[in-house]
Order: structure tokens, then sequence, then C-alpha cells
């Protein structure tokens, strides 16, 4: 029972390390999508992230919206 709980826990946290960097790093995520803050000449590799992200979820991600913020972009994504 307690490898049940560990494994998913264990994924998600590998999850998090892998797309997170200094100049990527997430805002909020759930099951609809991910927001990421990313240098502003760095927004690619959020999609890179959101695509799997999303594909981990069997969805595909969408774009929603960038923000700039400075020298930084608030980058949202939907899984679809």
């Amino acid at each position: 029972m307690k490898f049940g709980l560990i494994l998913p826990l264990a994924l998600a946290l590998g999850a998090c390390q892998t797309f997170s960097s200094p100049s990527l790093s997430i805002l909020s995520a759930n099951a609809d999508g991910i927001s990421y803050r990313v240098k502003a000449d760095r927004v690619p590799d959020a999609e890179a992230a959101a695509a799997e992200y999303c594909r981990s979820r069997g969805r595909t991600a969408q774009l929603d919206r960038v923000s700039p913020v400075d020298d930084y972009a608030n980058a949202s994504f939907v899984c679809r």
C-alpha cells in the first residue's frame, strides 16, 4: 500500500524538477493546464515543458496566453 502512494509522489516531484530551471519556473499546475514564468526569450522552452506535462496526462498542450512582465513572460497552457 505504501508503494502505491510513494510512486505517484515521486513521479510528480520528478516532473517538477525536470521542468524547473533558473530560466523556467512553474507558477501553477493542475489537471487542466500549467503556467510558467520564463525569460522573455525562452517561451519555446515553456512550450516544450508544457507539451511534456500535458502528454504525461494523455493530452496535448495548447498555448492560452503569454503575459510580459519586465524581462520575463508568464506563459499559460491548457491541456486538451
